[in-house]
């Protein structure tokens, strides 16, 4: 309704396949009213691996001029469970894009991943992506993520792991026969990785 600068515009299919990885009953519905935009879309079903898959996935977002919250979540409904809620707010300014995760709640195989810390991540107009107090916990597992990526080969990225089990890593590597048992305690130095 261009009267009222008003779109709605909804979608659905089946199945869509996108490099051989197949997406079923897929959605899509955006609505603008008074400068806001929503938008919402998912899908039932897509199969990443033999036997990694993702059900029940949704993508919500609300935005209004440079500002948008979202809300990313999956449920799959599995016998141990594997789900997650992913919410935050993204601001986008002239040479920034800046992301600020309010809620993290991931079950991977029953065991919980929360967000503690600042949380937050800039990508600039230049292409630099900066990590700030990104930490991931287990119970006594943490993945800490801090530090910056560009074109810069001083910048480093660092991933700090304590006491992370290395076993949570196999479904997703199963279907190349690799079976990792321990514990890992170290930081990871990233840098050049444009």
């Amino acid at each position: 309704n261009a009267k009222n600068n008003q779109l709605t515009v909804s979608g659905l299919s089946d199945k869509i396949v996108y490099n051989k990885i197949p997406m079923k009953d897929w959605f899509l519905t955006i609505n603008t009213n008074n400068k806001q935009v929503d938008m919402s879309t998912g899908f039932k079903q897509v199969d990443l691996a033999d036997s990694i898959y993702v059900s029940n996935f949704n993508f919500e977002t609300h935005a209004n001029n440079n500002k948008s919250d979202f809300l990313l979540s999956w449920d799959n409904n599995s016998q141990r469970k594997n789900s997650g809620e992913i919410g935050g707010n993204v601001l986008f300014t002239k040479n920034n894009f800046d992301l600020d995760i309010g809620k993290f709640l991931v079950y991977a195989e029953d065991s919980l991943w929360q967000i503690t810390g600042s949380n937050h991540f800039i990508i600039d107009s230049s292409r630099i992506i900066s990590f700030q107090d990104l930490n991931f916990v287990n119970n006594n597992q943490l993945v800490k993520v801090e530090g910056r990526i560009s074109k810069d080969p001083k910048d480093q990225l660092l991933v700090n792991f304590q006491n992370f089990k290395l076993n949570q890593l196999n479904p997703l590597l199963k279907r190349n026969g690799v079976d990792l048992q321990g514990t890992l305690t170290g930081t990871l130095n990233f840098s050049d990785l444009y």
